[in-house]
């Protein structure tokens, strides 16, 4: 029996194929929803009836589709039989993209027994953690996301996935990502005037008797930036060889606020990043 999301499937273009487990038409139809209203493009099984022309229209859709995006449930593991396995088989045969959505987090020995070789396969994807995210529309963005790296796998740098990651968590997890920001802000800022005073001294045992400690801010000889009134955005690095970058909570006494999309894009040497207090948005 075929179900209904609360909107049309497409029927042609570039769309993604929905695998899912009819138990779970509920809690998936919602998820779709929410990408239907942000214009990603999907087919489901609507309106199919059972039997070989069901099975048929199946694998022209999955050959025909852009990607397959696959939820997996607890009620899906718990089956003996589903045809989600299927259209796994399927999707691999014609080596499209799976984008696997795992919803609930399930202990292997809770696995059926039919299910185990089958979701240990799963696994090896790269795939979405969604186990404790109930709110459908963070679901999608985590998707989106995951649809973006897919589309541009081919060309990403190590920049641009550590953003893509940093973009997905912050758009999940907004509260916890202002604490960790608010927390990482004060220890790097802690170290940052201890190693800065211990350095300071140090320069000014070793320049005795000249009376210049130089302590100029050196942000503008680093940072590529833009300024709007009283807050600046910065929109790439001078020295791209950096391996390690430190956002300043002021350039030219201006609050550093924003990073911009794409400031970092091609800086594969870089290995760690030390956020800004006064960051507001990245991208």
């Amino acid at each position: 029996m075929s179900q209904y999301f609360g909107f049309e499937p497409v029927e042609f273009g570039d769309y993604y194929f929905i695998s899912y487990n009819s138990q779970d038409t509920a809690r998936i139809s919602a998820i779709a929803c929410e990408m239907y209203k942000n214009s990603i493009p999907m087919w489901y099984d609507r309106g199919l009836k059972s039997g070989k022309e069901w099975e048929q229209q199946i694998v022209e859709k999955i050959r025909d589709c852009h990607e397959v995006i696959m939820f997996v449930t607890q009620n899906l593991l718990s089956r003996s039989s589903s045809y989600v396995m299927v259209e796994y088989d399927i999707a691999k045969s014609y080596k499209k993209n799976i984008i696997i959505v795992n919803l609930d987090n399930v202990p292997f020995e809770k696995v059926n027994v039919a299910f185990q070789g089958w979701y240990s396969r799963v696994n090896n994807l790269r795939g979405i953690c969604a186990y404790n995210i109930r709110n459908p529309r963070s679901i999608m963005r985590l998707m989106e996301e995951q649809i973006r790296f897919l589309r541009s796998k081919n060309s990403v740098t190590d920049g641009e996935m550590f953003f893509i990651r940093l973009k997905a968590f912050v758009s999940t997890h907004k509260k916890q990502f202002a604490a960790f920001i608010f927390i990482a802000a004060f220890i790097a800022l802690s170290y940052h005037l201890a190693s800065n005073y211990s350095n300071v001294l140090l320069e000014a045992v070793n320049m005795q008797g000249t009376g210049q400690v130089d302590t100029a801010d050196t942000s503008q000889d680093v940072f590529e930036y833009i300024t709007h009134g009283d807050t600046v955005t910065i929109t790439g690095l001078k020295d791209t060889s950096l391996s390690k970058v430190t956002i300043p909570d002021k350039i030219e006494d201006k609050k550093v606020t924003i990073i911009d999309k794409g400031a970092f894009k091609g800086m594969s040497s870089i290995s760690g990043i030390t956020f800004s207090s006064n960051l507001e948005a990245i991208g």
